[in-house]
């Protein structure tokens, strides 16, 4: 039910059974309750444990009929006990009620009227309406809100007219509605009632013509922005007809825009794709989650994308569909796809440390098989200074800020890993990654034994000098 939000308001409920009645009047004395007011239900007989069910499905519990706090159940007769059943008597018992109300601290009252039981206490329809002109003129002060509900089969017809007309808000089949053709209810009860009501008629004409003017103009506008798009765009109700759909969209079709609107927009589809895509347009109206999937038809591939739209009560209310034939980017991505597999294959093959970083984030995207047994572990999704260099925050010798000045220039270095104990002859490069980031790319060469060996010559060479400068006698070098 779409809740009333307004700190005071004067609404009539239509209905023809007590099982209409409640789906109203529950939600909407909740709504009220949460919104800090206090709830009069005036009635002969009661719906409490119907209404107190469903309070406490949205969270208030109402454990008295006479809970001052939250809701009270009044019977009507006892309003007007020791007193004649009048308008200005029920007034004032509602009045007291909204002072009341107000000097407890709460942001108002909302009286409910059972409008068949109050007539029978009244002494004719004309008193209902006088009832209606005060509840309508009250004073804003009070904060008081007035929902009178009328059950078809009690009220007579002139008196539901009435109804629909001094009313500014009225509810009908689970929703409440503005009520464009309300009329004051002093209005309704003046000698000049007739030449009021016309001229309201007039005034309502003008305002209903302003409407469809202004909601052609607005359908114009959805058309234009629809035909606008290079892609087939369509927006459908929940049975999937079709209110608005583009040029690309009815041109793939071998249909006009207008000869698609109001029919269904899955009969139009192949047989081989139409029961998954409505299935996805199903699901985003009991969801309300946007849905998007990729299916092909005649060796064509199509990417698709079902948007939820809201009505003002929350409710999914339309589904804008939008798709695309993705068949040669698809190719595109599968060929690269392909290309980056074997470009991995290749880096697995080598017996060097091949290793992918985002530059910006360090986190690890690849690391071949050779570096993943040496470390004995996979590092992919990892830091890199955590599984590649021990460290709790990036290596002061990171060479990020290098390569990414390079722009695809490699930069080579040495540097021995502590985890390793090795020494490598390292190359850093930025390579696009298939997702289109820009990454480092890594290649570390092992040059430990290199390096020893170096290290051991140039030892060797030392103690070679220092034995022939010790030496106690003289030697020369002969030149062969």
């Amino acid at each position: 039910m779409q809740e009333v939000n307004r700190k005071q308001f004067h609404a009539a409920i239509i209905h023809d059974s007590l099982e209409e009645l409640l789906p109203l009047i529950a939600p909407l004395l909740a709504s009220e309750i949460e919104q800090g007011k206090r709830c009069i239900y005036l009635r002969e007989d009661t719906l409490f444990k119907e209404i107190a069910r469903s309070l406490k499905g949205r969270g208030i519990d109402v454990t008295s009929e006479q809970d001052p706090k939250v809701l009270s159940l009044i019977s009507l007769s006892s309003v007007f006990q020791g007193l004649t059943p009048h308008r200005e008597n029920l007034w004032d018992f509602v009045r007291s009620r909204g002072e009341k109300a107000i000097s407890g601290a709460s942001s108002g009252l909302t009286v409910v009227i059972d409008t068949g039981m109050l007539l029978g206490l009244l002494s004719n329809p004309e008193e209902l309406l006088e009832c209606e002109a005060l509840f309508a003129t009250r004073p804003s002060g009070l904060r008081i809100s007035v929902v009178c509900h009328y059950d078809r089969r009690k009220i007579p017809g002139h008196a539901m007219r009435f109804s629909l007309l001094s009313h500014e808000r009225i509810g009908w089949k689970r929703r409440i509605y503005d009520n464009p053709y309300s009329i004051e209810p002093a209005h309704l009860l003046s000698p000049q009632k007739e030449e009021k009501e016309l001229e309201h008629l007039l005034d309502n004409m003008e305002r209903q013509r302003a409407v469809v003017h202004n909601l052609e103009e607005t359908v114009e506008k959805m058309q234009a922005f629809l035909n606008s798009s290079p892609k087939p765009m369509v927006l459908v109700e929940e049975d999937s007809t079709v209110l608005l759909a583009n040029k690309v969209l009815a041109k793939g079709f071998g249909l006009t825009v207008e000869s698609i609107k109001g029919r269904s927009f899955y009969d139009l589809l192949p047989e081989e794709v139409r029961h998954s895509r409505k299935a996805h347009q199903d699901r985003v109206f009991r969801t309300g989650e946007v849905a998007h999937f990729e299916d092909s038809r005649s060796g064509r591939y199509y990417e698709s994308f079902v948007y939820p739209i809201f009505d003002k009560s929350g409710r999914v209310k339309w589904a804008a569909i939008y798709g695309s034939d993705i068949t040669e980017s698809k190719k595109m991505r599968e060929a690269l796809e392909f290309e980056r597999r074997q470009l991995l294959s290749i880096f697995d093959s080598i017996d060097e440390l091949i290793d992918v970083a985002d530059p910006q984030s360090n986190e690890v995207l690849f690391a071949n098989r050779f570096l993943k047994e040496l470390l004995g572990k996979d590092p992919v999704g990892g830091l890199c200074y955590k599984v590649f260099q021990g460290l709790d925050h990036p290596c002061e010798f990171c060479t990020n800020s290098i390569i990414l000045d390079r722009k695809g220039e490699p930069y080579r270095w040495e540097y021995r890993n502590p985890i390793l104990n090795r020494d490598y002859y390292v190359v850093d490069r930025i390579i696009r990654w298939p997702d289109g980031r820009d990454v480092r790319f890594e290649l570390a060469i092992d040059v430990t034994e290199q390096r020893r060996l170096e290290r051991a010559l140039r030892e060797s060479e030392k103690r070679y000098r220092e034995l022939f400068d010790e030496a106690p006698v003289g030697y020369h070098e002969i030149d062969g």
